[in-house]
């Protein structure tokens, strides 16, 4: 549910890593919109059972820093937070067109008052 939003926070954060309480404070923030505000214990306990689930699998995304509490992308969550932005912005000689506005034809006819 929150996962890529923790996984991209964390890609951002670096070496460092952050506290579980502020991480989840960043994923809240970006749930909240003006007509929906989801539930912070619920985002809380998702996030910390989250992290922990995955730091302690056998070959883990997210890892324990050296302080109590704090976790960040071990380098295999680096990897796959990378190919999953560079598969992102891979776009085939096909699609390269697509976001373009078509091109108009010029209108060689002859016009009204000629």
């Amino acid at each position: 549910m929150y996962k890529q939003q923790v996984l991209k926070i964390l890609f951002d954060v670096g070496e460092r890593g952050m506290s579980a309480a502020l991480l989840s404070k960043h994923v809240y923030n970006l749930n909240c919109t003006f007509f929906f505000q989801p539930d912070v214990d619920e985002i809380r306990r998702w996030v910390w059972s989250y992290l922990q689930r995955n730091a302690r699998s056998r070959r883990p995304l997210i890892e324990r820093t050296g302080r109590h509490g704090y976790y960040r992308l071990s380098k295999r969550g680096v990897t796959f937070v990378r190919q999953q932005q560079m598969s992102l912005y891979d776009a085939s000689p096909e699609d390269e067109n697509a976001g373009e506005a078509p091109k108009q034809e010029v209108d060689t006819s002859p016009g009204l008052f000629d």
